[in-house]
């Protein structure tokens, strides 16, 4: 709610931190696992929107695109299974698919280290739908903030966040908890 009324990164920044306490986000995180020995780093993309939605619209062409010889690339979806083209060219863009409708965080964040997942991408943040609770459980090594949530998570937890030189300016490095990764002149990421 603060981002639509302030501009002042400070206080969007405390906002976060108060709605990241309120939200379980540091109830009890987890220790941070320790990083996992594979031939190719595995990246989960967490999302309930995973279907005929924006983020989708927006995504399943990065989600084609990622080098599969050096990354296996994984959705964790919670969101509707509507059978729309989109949710269909999602499905076919990921190494592996996993519906988690119906499951608990507690459940998601074991499927996850079950899955060994290198780097979790969290796409909704503090948007409707979104699972905070999960990443205070530390479900991966690396967590990032990306696309979904335009600000700071204002929790430990999350490592990065990635945005490009006029949505994330090293000077505002202040106002974020996760370190800011840029993307200069492209859309992509991981590749």
């Amino acid at each position: 709610t603060m981002l639509g009324l302030s501009s002042d990164p400070a206080l969007l920044r405390s906002a976060a931190e108060h709605y990241a306490h309120d939200s379980v986000v540091l109830a009890r995180p987890l220790p941070r696992p320790a990083p996992f020995a594979h031939e190719r780093i595995r990246v989960a993309y967490i999302s309930n929107d995973f279907h005929a939605h924006a983020t989708a619209r927006l995504t399943s062409d990065l989600f084609e695109r990622q080098d599969r010889s050096k990354f296996e690339v994984i959705a964790i979806s919670f969101g509707p299974d509507e059978k729309s083209d989109a949710r269909e060219r999602l499905k076919k863009a990921f190494d592996q698919f996993h519906d988690v409708r119906g499951r608990t965080s507690a459940e998601i964040a074991g499927l996850m280290q079950k899955l060994e997942v290198d780097i979790a991408v969290d796409l909704k943040v503090y948007t409707e739908g979104a699972r905070p609770a999960l990443f205070g459980l530390r479900p991966a090594p690396i967590m990032v903030n990306y696309l979904g949530y335009p600000g700071t998570a204002g929790t430990p937890v999350m490592d990065y966040i990635i945005g490009d030189p006029v949505v994330l300016p090293f000077d505002h490095q202040a106002y974020y908890s996760e370190k800011i990764v840029q993307l200069s002149g492209s859309c992509t990421i991981f590749s």
